[in-house]
């Protein structure tokens, strides 16, 4: 469900409340000085004070009036004090140089909506028949409340709130940086089921999107910076789910393999890049992992409880096949251009997907049920780009001097584990497959002087035997395995041991 389309179902209460700033202090803040001005989002301390302010009094009931401008003191919210009116001014520009929207849905379907911009007008005043022109800033604070937010549903927006402000801080503060949401790591899930912020600032802008759907148990997190874009899907129904994800060996080859491939696009500048990627998919990944919101989960979530029943967590076999992390789709994406303006159709992108889905099938055997567990972990890469040519110092595409290189490559790893009775652990197998293509074409003085090209096709298969404890040898396994009239089984993992 789009949070955008929230507002469009009644509710049984409304309290909205609204604020324009001029210089006054809020909670001992002075809002007129600082080395940011009173005027500019990136007033750490003034987010901070306002989200204290706005916890403070979502949850009573109050209604207040904006007005074009004027002075209020986020101390007071629920004793509005109306500003003097002026005739000899007139506000007559609304040039928005800053502005922040951020809404927040609760599981039981209240939302606070919160819009903060800075604006820059003109005022004109008339004295003795003369104009004059004259530059004003004012900040704007405006929140509404749909609903009746409860103790619980207050704190968890207390948990939250300080943190997003403190991100919008650093996006305003940092102009020319991608913003990692961090934030999103504190947020309760038994609480608030739906985040959206937008940020923006002149030609710079900013959309997050979170939510948790109830029906097809998946966190799922969007997010857009001037067309920097991931979109990551994680499983709340999923084996094996361990909580230390930065911690997890596989969470950390993901990492590697995002770091590697934003390095091959773009060199020296890429860390930035890397670490925006790399913050989304650890921020949902735990976000999905964490402990809150999981009563009932072992009840009501049968692949999870499956997989318990199947394996201990400590046994050896499932540490060796299984990555710890919940089921996933992430897709990573930079921003698409065609800098050759002598070939439009050279574009420059990079597109990075990674996914992982974990299956259980059940067999009914003589012996008796033998149960077949399947992950599959799949990695897409299509980068193209142009650089400089090696002995030149920079592209010159009006001389045509340049590089342009094309490369694409899909991993697929599948991991097998069978398990007779769902207790012993009987055979495992880890297949790869890798195919690309690779392309470099190089240009000099508008002629092609070389072009190479690359293909990749390689498939290897691993066959582990899974014991069932560290201490049996594979002979003790397959007397097991007699005992228990596997007789196909056997077959195979005898031939698998004498080879």
């Amino acid at each position: 469900m789009n949070i955008r389309q929230i507002n469009q179902r009644p509710v049984s209460q409304t309290r909205t409340s609204a604020l324009a700033n001029g210089s006054t202090t809020v909670n001992g803040v002075d809002t007129s000085a600082g080395p940011q001005g009173s005027y500019s989002l990136a007033n750490t301390q003034l987010l901070q004070a306002f989200s204290e302010q706005v916890v403070n009094q979502a949850a009573s009931t109050a209604r207040f009036e904006a007005t074009s401008y004027g002075i209020y003191s986020l101390e007071s919210l629920n004793n509005v004090r109306q500003p003097q009116q002026e005739s000899s001014l007139a506000y007559t520009v609304d040039q928005r140089l800053q502005k922040l929207q951020l809404t927040i849905e609760t599981k039981e379907g209240d939302i606070l909506s919160i819009e903060i911009s800075a604006d820059k007008g003109a005022l004109s005043s008339t004295v003795d028949g003369e104009t004059d022109k004259n530059f004003a800033n004012r900040l704007v604070y405006k929140f509404t409340v749909e609903g009746d937010l409860n103790e619980q549903e207050t704190s968890a927006l207390g948990q939250l709130l300080p943190g997003l402000m403190q991100d919008a801080a650093t996006f305003f503060n940092t102009p020319d940086s991608l913003l990692q949401l961090d934030s999103l790591q504190s947020i309760n899930t038994n609480q608030i089921s739906a985040v959206d912020i937008d940020l923006s600032a002149r030609d710079k802008n900013f959309n997050a999107n979170y939510e948790f759907d109830g029906a097809s148990q998946m966190y799922t997190l969007d997010v857009n910076q001037n067309n920097y874009r991931y979109n990551i899907a994680v499983s709340n129904d999923a084996l094996f789910s361990g909580g230390d994800i930065k911690n997890n060996a596989d969470m950390k080859q993901y990492l590697e393999l995002i770091d590697g491939v934003m390095e091959d696009h773009y060199g020296v500048s890429s860390d930035a890049k890397a670490d925006f990627f790399s913050a989304g998919l650890v921020s949902l990944m735990s976000i999905a992992a964490s402990p809150e919101g999981k009563e009932g989960k072992e009840e009501s979530l049968p692949l999870r409880q499956s997989f318990d029943a199947l394996l201990p967590k400590g046994q050896v076999a499932a540490k060796r096949m299984f990555s710890g992390l919940p089921d996933f789709t992430a897709e990573f994406k930079s921003p698409q251009n065609s800098p050759n303006h002598k070939n439009k159709s050279e574009l420059s992108l990079l597109n990075l997907s990674l996914s992982k889905k974990t299956t259980v099938l059940d067999q009914k055997m003589s012996a008796g049920l033998l149960t077949h567990i399947e992950q599959k972990i799949d990695v897409d890469i299509d980068s193209r780009k142009h650089s400089r040519l090696p002995d030149r110092l920079k592209i010159d595409f009006d001389k045509g001097d340049y590089v342009y290189e094309i490369k694409k490559m899909h991993y697929q790893e599948t991991r097998d584990l069978k398990l007779l009775d769902k207790s012993t652990p009987i055979f495992a197998q880890v297949s790869q497959h890798t195919v690309g293509d690779y392309e470099r074409k190089e240009v000099r003085n508008d002629k092609v002087v070389s072009r190479d090209k690359n293909h990749i096709d390689h498939a290897t298969v691993q066959d582990v035997l899974a014991l069932v404890t560290k201490e049996q040898s594979p002979n003790e396994v397959i007397d097991t395995l007699i005992k228990r009239q596997m007789v196909e089984e056997i077959e195979k993992l005898s031939k698998k041991l004498e080879q």
